[in-house]
């Protein structure tokens, strides 16, 4: 247990400390951040052309939602550039546990993005007058929490398998970060699609959540209908977990065997 800490602590500290050299408190708040609430701000005045105030809500609250699953997937460029950098040869050689190591020091993306959604979601309702339920409003936090750890299981099996295919990150990452958005409900109602489409899609992270948080946010939620939501949002996130971990496994023993892509740098 105390060897699974240490690994933890270190890869924690480690990506950290990459958060450093992308962003300072500055350009967090002034780049980042501004640009994800004007992105939501944007969409959320379309639903205007379409449908009204209920339209606005709906885009706002899957626009501002969203936010945290593009957060998530940022870590599908770090499996790429530690291969090129020569940093994930060393890790895979060495007895560590390189999936523990390599899921642990992405783990502040989750809580980055949970922090920009909330943050682009009340903004958004206080700039364009959306009413939000109150207590809706403070159970925002974890179930958006929730969804960003789903989705982040999944950016970690998207990592492992683009790691040793160059150049395919950006690519990954887009096509995973469009699909989610458009079949997951955040933009486009799930009642929209096919019965085929919204039973594959209940398997994609963040589905449930985002309809247990549009219900929470609703006037006089149903709450058992909301914990009913997350229950199957932690059973989605514990399957992609275990998906994540085989993945990596697979990966990695094929490069030890073959002295491949992450091996060579």
């Amino acid at each position: 247990m105390s060897r699974l800490l240490t690994v933890v602590g270190w890869s924690l500290r480690l990506g950290l400390s990459d958060l450093r050299t992308v962003h300072t408190w500055r350009s967090w708040v002034f780049g980042w951040l501004s640009r994800v609430v004007s992105q939501v701000l944007f969409f959320s005045l379309v639903g205007l052309l379409f449908g009204g105030r209920d339209q606005v809500q709906f885009l706002l609250v899957g626009s501002a939602a969203v936010i945290a699953v593009l957060e998530c997937l940022s870590i599908v460029m770090w499996a790429a550039a530690d291969r090129h950098l020569g940093t994930a040869g060393l890790v895979v050689v060495s007895p560590t546990d390189y999936f523990l190591a390599f899921a642990a020091r992405g783990l502040h993306t989750v809580l980055t993005g949970t922090l920009s959604a909330l943050i682009a979601l009340y903004a958004g309702a206080a700039i364009l007058r959306v009413p939000l339920h109150w207590q809706g409003a403070v159970a925002a936090a974890p179930v958006v929490l929730l969804g960003a750890c789903s989705v982040y299981l999944l950016a970690v099996l998207v990592a492992g398998l683009v790691a040793t295919a160059s150049g395919a990150q950006w690519l990954a990452l887009n096509l995973t970060y469009m699909l989610i958005m458009i079949f997951g409900g955040f933009v486009i109602p799930l009642d929209t699609w096919p019965a085929v489409v919204r039973a594959i899609v209940s398997a994609v992270p963040y589905t449930h959540a985002l309809q247990a948080l549009r219900e929470a946010l609703a006037t006089g939620p149903d709450w058992s209908s909301v914990l009913a939501h997350c229950g199957w949002e932690v059973v989605v996130a514990a399957a992609w977990a275990v998906a994540a971990k085989s993945a990596f496994g697979l990966a990695i023993r094929h490069e030890r065997r073959s002295g491949g892509a992450l091996l060579a740098g």
